[in-house]
């Protein structure tokens, strides 16, 4: 579905679904404590929490990305991290040109990344509290 593993992302949302009831079962001493609600919360918490989590791995690719382009851009690994950062990369291409032959693009989707970090931080801290 536009372009994306939905069974990945199924996957991966109901494990950190589960790994948040653990941490909240765990902290809360039993069960039994849970409601219909924090289900419901339990889920949109593993959602906001499954963003943020994957903007500090695009993040860190970015990185690692753009350090590989300057040091030795003919790595083995070039390719690998050229391939899964050059979507994020790519809008960012289109508007800014090269100057003096470097992309700039990273350091823009890196400023884009850390603004998008920023409600979702917040977002995640006002449903934590319903817990």
């Amino acid at each position: 579905m536009f372009g994306l593993d939905t069974a990945s992302f199924l996957l991966a949302w109901l494990i950190e679904a589960l790994l948040l009831f653990l941490l909240y079962v765990l902290r809360a001493g039993g069960v039994g404590t849970a409601s219909g609600l924090a289900v419901g919360i339990f889920f949109s918490l593993a959602l906001l929490e499954l963003a943020r989590f994957s903007l500090y791995l695009l993040i860190g690719v970015i990185l690692i990305q753009a350090v590989i382009s300057w040091i030795s851009p003919y790595a083995p690994l070039a390719p690998l991290f050229n391939m899964i950062t050059a979507p994020f990369l790519r809008p960012f291409r289109r508007f800014i040109p090269p100057v003096g032959n470097v992309d700039l693009s990273p350091l823009f989707a890196l400023v884009a990344a850390q603004l998008l970090l920023i409600p979702l931080e917040y977002l995640a801290r006002s449903v934590a509290l319903l817990l």
